[in-house]
């Protein structure tokens, strides 16, 4: 009788969810291998984690707007869960607001990995998964090689 009241969601199949379940796709594989690690959750990954959302989120034309702020909290909801979704964009926000040398790093790595993606200049993203596993110095040495 009160649904009328309530907030409409947005359907599970509009831009939104579809870009969420993407980004969330993506980044799955390196969240698997970090399981064991206690890095999830730190400046780095978050900064990391919220770069990959929002440059996902420029390529697409998808604006920091309602709908910019809903796909990043659907997929922080996916990697910390849905209790603590909001607790962590708003984290991710306030690392860069304030220049937090570790969250730039890992924003700045992860907008580079999904650039490449999406260009298709590489196959995956491993920066997550190096920094969880001590390997970052290693990956970003590899690839300033290339």
């Amino acid at each position: 009788m009160f649904g009328f009241f309530k907030k409409k969601q947005p359907p599970p199949n509009d831009l939104t969810h579809q870009v969420a379940n993407s980004v969330s796709s993506l980044l799955s594989a390196q969240l698997m291998m970090c399981q064991s690690s206690n890095k999830i959750g730190d400046n780095w990954t978050i900064g990391y984690i919220g770069g990959f959302i929002d440059q996902v989120n420029i390529r697409k034309g998808i604006k920091h707007d309602e709908r910019g702020i809903g796909v990043m909290l659907l997929v922080f909801g996916s990697v910390f869960g849905d209790k603590n979704r909001a607790a962590h964009f708003n984290q991710y926000e306030s690392l860069i607001l304030s220049e937090d040398a570790k969250a730039l790093e890992g924003d700045k790595i992860a907008r580079n990995e999904a650039v490449a993606l999406l260009n298709g200049s590489a196959q995956r993203a491993m920066g997550l998964s190096s920094y969880c596993l001590d390997m970052l110095d290693n990956y970003i040495e590899m690839l300033d090689q290339k």
